[in-house]
């Protein structure tokens, strides 16, 4: 019996893998690579927080946050609804782009310990900029340092507040720096995970990852 409840864990390990791998067209998964194969580029000397930097590769992310190469071609013009989507809705909004911002410790007293943010962000923007964006609209990255530092946090929670429409996958080691700014300015912030108490209870915060103290995660 155990010799059969082994085989069967396998075999459903082995058809999940191969399951979740065949969603990914080749391009797709060039996209993905190409942007993460570059992001030592990034700039983080810069000024308090540091956008992402032009990078290399047949599909890479440019300057401006966007997909570039082959693969760009017609993608932000694709997908838009009957009539347009709209135009510029919101706070780092426009017809043709959605900005993103991830506020991670990727300098500071342990550089790059949460650079693996920005990546996952970059890969995710490839991915669906490379599919057709959203409603016509491509994902910006707007990459943000927050040092490792409570004063860098805030900053960085403020400028995403002034140009990006939502915060996600930040990683911040002293996240409470930007809590009361982001309620404030009501911005969505999908953390990766909340780390200080004033971050985990700010009602504008919904993380990927709960650690709230008064809650017990249960799936």
């Amino acid at each position: 019996m155990r010799a059969h409840a082994l085989a069967c864990v396998l075999l459903s390990v082995v058809l999940v893998g191969t399951a979740c791998g065949a969603r990914l067209t080749t391009a797709q998964r060039s996209a993905g690579i190409g942007g993460l194969v570059s992001t030592q580029g990034n700039n983080t000397s810069a000024g308090p927080q540091a956008t992402s930097s032009a990078s290399t590769g047949p599909n890479a992310i440019g300057s401006n946050g966007l997909l570039t190469g082959p693969s760009a071609t017609g993608s932000a013009a694709a997908s838009l609804p009957p009539g347009g989507n709209g135009g510029a809705t919101a706070t780092g909004v426009t017809a043709t782009t959605i900005t993103l911002a991830t506020a991670s410790d990727v300098s500071g007293v342990q550089p790059g310990i949460f650079r693996s943010s920005w990546q996952a962000m970059q890969a995710l923007a490839q991915y669906v900029n490379i599919s057709g964006g959203i409603y016509g609209r491509q994902i910006k990255n707007l990459l943000l340092d927050s040092k490792a530092d409570s004063v860098a946090n805030r900053a960085a929670v403020t400028q995403a507040c002034d140009q990006s429409f939502a915060l996600v996958g930040s990683m911040s080691a002293f996240d409470d720096g930007g809590a009361s700014v982001g309620q404030q300015c009501g911005i969505p912030d999908i953390s990766a995970i909340t780390v200080n108490h004033a971050r985990t209870m700010a009602t504008n915060v919904y993380p990927a990852s709960p650690n709230r103290p008064d809650l017990f995660n249960r799936a």
